[in-house]
């Protein structure tokens, strides 16, 4: 140690105490060398996830809800609706256990692409409002 930092310490630690113990890691030593760093990734195709290979034969709610991005609210209301897909409560489980199967939620698809209206019935729907609302306009002035 130089000098200086012999007097320093003698005048931060009087009556002859140690230095207190440093705490946490140590500092790195700039003199030793360097560990080599992980090698980056190989490209290529992208490694599956092994629930996306395994085949389930049937959901929970939360699991349905979870793959087909329905939030607590939408749920409830196509519940009250009647437009939830078809749910099993199986026999010899927990209490209150209800599935959905594969087949269900592919059903339950195929009727929300029958419901949604085509975008030429939009546009038409839209124009005859308009017509509608000019003719109020025109007759009332």
């Amino acid at each position: 140690m130089t000098r200086k930092i012999k007097e320093k310490q003698a005048v931060s630690h009087p009556a002859g105490k140690a230095a207190p113990k440093r705490r946490g890691r140590p500092p790195r030593d700039p003199n030793a060398p360097r560990l080599a760093t992980a090698p980056a990734p190989k490209q290529g195709a992208p490694k599956s996830n092994a629930l996306e290979t395994l085949e389930i034969a049937s959901f929970t709610i939360k699991e349905f809800r979870a793959r087909n991005h329905i939030s607590d609210g939408a749920w409830s209301n196509l519940c009250k609706a009647g437009l939830a897909p078809r749910m099993m409560r199986p026999t010899g489980v927990a209490h209150g256990m209800v599935r959905i199967s594969r087949e269900a939620e592919r059903d339950w698809q195929r009727d929300c692409e029958k419901r949604t209206v085509p975008e030429e019935a939009k546009t038409a729907d839209r124009e005859k409002r308009a017509e509608i609302k000019a003719r109020k306009a025109g007759g009332a002035s």
